[in-house]
């Protein structure tokens, strides 16, 4: 029984998606399609209308880009912070303090050289 359905199926599909049995049609429609592309001297406009959207996605890709750079900048100089704090634990309350109070180059600084 399922194969007759699907037979049945298959032949609705084929007669549906058949081509045109008529030999002039595939011409008729080559013609059309020539005198169309023929009539159009100058293709640009299909660039100038998409200009304006190329350069906006362009510009939004930019931004996003130069958010992420900072936002890895940012990260970075927060990490190479704390590993410098962090570090020495065994570093005078007073000392330690003064790292946290101070700039990510001063804490850099008495860290390398050792005050």
């Amino acid at each position: 029984m399922r194969q007759i359905l699907d037979r049945r199926i298959l032949r609705a599909l084929k007669a549906e998606y058949a081509g045109p049995s008529d030999p002039g049609y595939w011409a008729g429609l080559e013609a059309k399609i020539m005198a169309r592309v023929s009539s159009e001297d100058d293709w640009s406009w299909a660039f100038r209308t998409w200009g304006r959207t190329w350069l906006a996605a362009a510009a939004v890709a930019l931004i996003a880009l130069g958010v992420s750079a900072w936002r890895e900048r940012v990260t970075e100089r927060q990490l190479a912070y704390e590993t410098v704090v962090e570090s020495r634990p065994s570093l005078p309350v007073q000392l330690r303090n003064r790292l946290v109070d101070g700039t990510v180059h001063d804490a850099t600084l008495r860290y390398v050289y050792g005050y």
